[in-house]
């Protein structure tokens, strides 16, 4: 090993020459550290699936009215929400550690994943066909403090083997930055795993990654800072938790002073973070301007304003996540067609009906429940985000006489590729459902022609057991030599 290590240090000395003992220095500024206090998954209930929404309701006992009588609470108010009578979301259920030093009014005592003091669960209506659960973790100081740990550990060069890929030797940057992001992906994965199992929803049914949104708050690093310098901005905490060091973009809402959000699709530089992640993320001085009308202060006080603030923002963001997910399996049912649907037998068309009814339950409604959910007027929990360049570069395109970005708003964005993502799905559907009917169709007939057959085989073996029992009731039974010679000179074939 050390002889492996040996040559992969003088083969990529040779590449990078002296720039290479800057890749290998951590560089961390004094003090630097992270908080991550709330993380929020989104999971939604299709036709096909919100009957295990009913039942884990009732089995965990959050029937009912719920906070003093304001929410009906329970299966009641999903019911009447996807009648389109209802409410546009409610709170279903509030959870808190056994080991939590206090709870709400109306908070169940129960089991919650390590290092997680309360979950709060908030329904949010899509559309009569669609329901979205928004589960807010708040987490112990433990968590944070394991990311810390991995943060300021002193690492050396270390050989790191991904899942598919070879091993590599990697220096200590990349050492510090794999660490983090599996600590960090860890908390996400546990999190995760605790919502597939409580409230199964289409992720948990694919075993694909939730929608996951976070916050987080750094010591040192403030993303004013970043966004106004042309410099890289040498602090590896960044790139090690997973967001971007010196990014051309920036996505920013008026309404969250002080924070930049993340966008999923960062596996280039963050490959130990799962898909589906977005971050809200800044300097701690954000934590005063967030909380500044509500009456606290600290960092738990601006998560939980965050989560307040946007669970309508998440179910939005999430559902695009959600339609993506069916678009590629309605893509992979088309080009595993025949691996997926087997053949023509009866128990692959009963196989084939159940996929077909599910599909179709779960898009009847979709389009027009996007329609639906898209123009609504009353927006009190989506903060409006928008794309823009960093200051450092407007400055530059301003220097050159270049036209002003306008920025992008891009919950009309998603909006619109929501709106186009449906659209396909249906059609998608109708295509493929007018293909399978007539696949079924053509394997009715030969299933029919097989019954024929079978039925002629049934008819000519009973003739020769009647003819057989006929002979063997006479006494004495008679010669079958010469009574088939009989029977031949009859039909004139004189065989005998």
């Amino acid at each position: 090993m050390n002889n492996f290590l040996f040559q992969t240090h003088h083969t990529r000395e040779r590449r990078h020459g002296q720039d290479l003992y800057r890749f290998d220095k951590i560089e961390i500024p004094n003090g630097e550290g992270v908080a991550m206090p709330y993380v929020w998954v989104v999971e939604y209930f299709t036709a096909s699936g919100i009957e295990k929404l009913y039942r884990r309701i009732r089995r965990y006992g959050w029937d009912g009215a719920r906070f003093l009588g304001n929410d009906p609470g329970g299966t009641e108010s999903v019911i009447s929400s996807r009648r389109g009578d209802g409410r546009t979301w409610w709170r279903m259920a509030e959870l808190t550690s056994w080991s939590a030093a206090y709870a709400s009014i109306e908070a169940h005592r129960t089991r919650l994943p390590s290092g997680v003091k309360s979950i709060s669960l908030i329904g949010v209506s899509v559309g009569k066909g669609l329901t979205a659960v928004v589960a807010g973790f708040s987490l112990e100081e433990a968590v944070s403090e394991g990311l810390n740990d991995q943060l300021n550990k002193p690492h050396r060069f270390e050989v790191i083997r991904r899942n598919g890929q070879m091993a590599v030797s990697q220096g200590p940057k990349a050492v510090v930055h794999y660490r983090v992001q599996r600590a960090r992906h860890k908390v996400h994965r546990g999190l995760r795993r605790w919502m597939s199992r409580s409230l199964p929803g289409a992720f948990a049914r694919a075993h694909h990654p939730h929608p996951l949104f976070e916050v987080i708050f750094f010591n040192v690093a403030d993303p004013a800072v970043t966004e106004t310098s042309d410099h890289r901005v040498e602090n590896d905490a960044l790139r090690a938790v997973g967001v971007a060091e010196h990014s051309v973009y920036r996505v920013t809402s008026d309404e969250l002073p002080g924070l930049h959000l993340e966008l999923p699709g960062r596996g280039d530089w963050a490959p130990d973070i799962s898909e589906n992640v977005w971050s809200f993320w800044g300097n701690r001085r954000a934590i005063s301007l967030l909380t500044s009308k509500t009456g606290h202060s600290g960092v738990n006080a601006a998560g939980y304003f965050v989560g307040s603030y946007t669970t309508d923002f998440m179910a939005r963001f999430g559902l695009t996540a959600l339609l993506r997910l069916l678009r590629s399996n309605a893509s992979t049912a088309h080009d595993n067609a025949r691996r997926l649907h087997g053949g023509t037998t009866s128990r692959d068309l009963k196989r084939l009906r159940l996929r077909t009814l599910t599909t179709s339950l779960d898009l009847a409604t979709l389009e027009a429940d996007i329609k639906s959910y898209n123009t609504r007027r009353w927006r009190d929990r989506e903060p409006d985000f928008y794309l823009d360049y960093s200051a450092w570069l407007k400055k530059r395109d301003e220097q050159a006489g270049r036209k002003r970005f306008r920025p992008v708003n891009l919950n009309r964005e998603e909006r619109k590729l929501q709106k186009r993502l449906a659209r396909e799905l249906v059609e998608f559907d109708a295509e493929y459902r007018e293909v399978l009917s007539t696949v079924a169709s053509l394997g009715a007939s030969l299933d029919s022609r097989r019954v024929q057959r079978v039925a002629i085989w049934v008819s000519a073996a009973s003739l020769v057991v009647a003819l057989v029992t006929l002979w063997a009731t006479q006494n004495p039974p008679p010669d079958l030599i010469v009574g088939g010679c009989s029977f031949l000179g009859m039909l004139g074939w004189s065989l005998c």
